[in-house]
């Protein structure tokens, strides 16, 4: 068994990800798809941590007007963030469908 049938194997089967077409060869869009969408998840995970930090550091700054600064920054910089990817799933999403509709 080859590395790219291990693969498909292992994402097929334990994390119910499709990357091979009806043929059983490897459909590299689905495995671009689903390598872009980890990556957007994974900043978004990210970006939530920040958020909480940038809120924690705005809630404890106590009058000292740096930290609550940074700490606001801190909270919209991650609202932006947040957005942003969350645009960009979109994004992915309809496209991905789009081509998967051309395609068949």
């Amino acid at each position: 068994m080859s590395f790219i049938q291990k693969v498909q194997a292992i994402t097929e089967t334990d994390f119910n990800i499709p990357v091979s077409d009806a043929g059983g060869s490897l459909d590299i869009k689905a495995v671009a798809v689903t390598a872009v969408t980890f990556l957007l998840e994974l900043a978004a995970i990210i970006a939530i941590i920040f958020l909480i930090y940038s809120g924690i550091l705005y809630l404890t700054a106590a009058g000292n007007e740096a930290n609550a600064d940074k700490g606001k920054k801190g909270i919209i910089n991650a609202i932006i963030g947040i957005v942003v990817i969350v645009l960009a799933l979109v994004i992915l999403r309809v496209v991905s469908n789009t081509a998967n509709n051309l395609v068949t």
